[in-house]
């Protein structure tokens, strides 16, 4: 997602996941809200989620989603949702869809993938879903 917000005249910031406790524990892996809430600013465009993310694995979004639904809801910030590996969790962990949080629907795109789904990498079958004036 870098290379496309370059070209498109803007300047990627960088919140990393971090371990809160045990780092085997795909689901520890989160953003420190500081952190988040520093890199946040008045030239915020969108926000990009990977969850399931790679390569922790972590199914934290909707510890994280209200945090982030906490900083952008007086704005017009987007949510771009990478959720391309929905179907790739470890046993004991469930996906849940950002969009699915109260709130975030109206400003987030869900991205998925047949590929990364089926373990058919080489096509390059995707879908985005979100509200109508998002993907009209």
């Amino acid at each position: 997602y870098s290379v496309v917000i370059e070209v498109c005249g803007g300047t990627p910031v960088y919140v990393p996941l971090k371990p809160a406790g045990d780092p085997h524990n795909a689901n520890n892996w989160v953003f420190d809200r500081a952190e988040f809430e520093a890199a946040f600013n008045s030239k915020t465009k969108i926000v990009v989620v990977n969850t399931p993310h790679n390569p922790s694995g972590s199914c934290s979004a909707l510890r994280r989603t209200s945090s982030l639904l906490g900083l952008v809801k007086d704005t017009n910030v987007l949510i771009l949702s990478d959720e391309v590996y929905e179907r790739c969790v470890f046993p004991g962990h469930e996906h849940h869809r950002i969009a699915s949080v109260p709130g975030a629907w109206e400003r987030t795109l869900t991205v998925g993938s047949a590929g990364k789904s089926f373990s058919t990498t080489g096509y390059k079958l995707g879908w985005a879903m979100g509200p109508e004036h998002l993907v009209s």
